[in-house]
């Protein structure tokens, strides 16, 4: 439509120029029109009628035209038809053709305005977009290096690592939930993620090391123990070395920590079901967490100072269950925390708001004590790291169990 309007403005313009001639045909497009005439008034009434219809249906007022009422006409093909009467009298000054024309231009930049918006960043089913299983998307991310687990379900941590990948690479980004275990995504990135999943370099140690994790974690999830516990990393570590594990006291979580673990509860008969919390912190079968501190204790480990190193670990306290408790919630958390963690700071120990800490705390799923000890500020550093201040208090365990 855009393209057609200048020829027709200028078809226009030479047509009342020229009186009775096209610009672009040779001959008149009517016959020539005699006022005395009585013909030249029915030619002229069928020009104004064609104008008038015309101009209905460019502005929507009307879809066909009186002569052929079961047609119907779009705002450009009225406009074109508008065009064929240019030579008529019916046409009595060029302004009223124009409006005609601007008005089929406007309703054609509407639909094309409407097109535009209908195609929205969100794939729709079709030829540009597929279904794929949520599983199958975090198989391919975790190949090219993210770090998540193969759980099959769609969640914020595989948008995030889909969209960081196909961005990284310059593709499409869209990815929108069908269901619970389906994603529906762009055929481009889907292609070009399982080529490059397909074409990374990862060792068969890697490769092993990744799938063993999998396996204890989802062994972890499944673990039909009664009560599970969080426990921070070092003191597991400090666990095993008592008995003669010879891990590095790191606090970090890693596959030679879970291996050992689990190696040790087997060797006991006891749950081997160990799953990350954060970097930091683990969750295991209670019971079992019982028995390795008590085995730690009095085992004879390779050096005096390992033995001193497992009686110095403090039990685990926490929470025996997988379930936050009621007002928990993550996002709210986590958009406060900054605000908290600077009022803290602020205030000091002497004049904090602790009906504010409360709040926080309620949304955090941690006890609403209003007191920022070692158990809220645990909470808080998940949050905002470094930018939590030290806790004011000593009550509570160095863990967050929600991470």
């Amino acid at each position: 439509m855009s393209a057609a309007l200048p020829l027709i403005a200028a078809g226009v313009a030479l047509a009342l120029l020229a009186g009775k001639k096209r610009p672009d045909i040779d001959g008149p497009v009517l016959p020539p029109v005699d006022d005395d005439d009585d013909d030249a008034d029915a030619v002229k009434a069928e020009a104004e009628r064609i104008v008038k219809e015309s101009k209905d249906i460019v502005q929507g007022k009307r879809d066909s035209y009186s002569d052929d009422p079961g047609t119907k006409v779009t705002p450009i093909e009225a406009a074109e038809r508008v065009k064929d009467v240019i030579s008529t009298p019916a046409v009595s000054t060029a302004a009223e053709l124009e409006l005609a024309l601007a008005a089929a231009k406007a309703a054609a930049a509407a639909e094309a305005a409407a097109k535009a918006k209908a195609n929205t960043s969100k794939p729709k089913p079709g030829a540009t977009s597929t279904q794929v299983l949520v599983q199958t998307l975090q198989s391919w991310l975790q190949a090219l290096g993210a770090k998540l687990v193969v759980d099959g379900k769609f969640g914020p941590e595989t948008v995030k690592a889909w969209t960081a990948a196909a961005s990284a690479r310059k593709l499409p980004t869209s990815i929108v939930r069908v269901n619970a275990t389906n994603a529906r995504v762009q055929k481009s990135t889907a292609t070009a993620l399982q080529a490059a999943a397909k074409n990374a370099k990862a060792t068969p140690a890697q490769a092993e090391q990744a799938a063993q994790q999998q396996a204890k974690e989802q062994a972890a999830a499944k673990a039909s123990s009664s009560k599970s516990t969080v426990i921070s990393v070092a003191t597991a570590q400090g666990y095993l070395n008592a008995l003669g594990a010879g891990l590095k006291v790191d606090g970090l979580y890693g596959p030679k920590t879970a291996t050992a673990w689990a190696d040790a509860a087997r060797a006991r008969k006891a749950n081997p079901a160990i799953a990350r919390v954060d970097g930091k912190n683990a969750r295991v079968d209670e019971a079992t967490c019982k028995l390795l501190l008590a085995a730690a204790i009095k085992a004879k480990a390779s050096t005096p100072a390992q033995a001193e190193d497992a009686r110095s670990q403090p039990a685990p306290v926490a929470p025996a269950t997988d379930t936050p408790p009621a007002g928990y919630n993550r996002d709210g958390a986590s958009r406060a925390a900054p605000d908290i963690a600077k009022h803290l700071k602020q205030k000091g120990i002497d004049h904090y708001n602790r009906n504010a800490l409360r709040t926080w705390q309620k949304l955090a799923g941690i006890a609403q004590d209003g007191v920022y000890g070692r158990g809220a500020a645990a909470a808080l550093r998940h949050f905002v790291g470094a930018a939590a201040p030290k806790p004011f208090f000593a009550k509570g365990v160095d863990i967050y169990p929600w991470g």
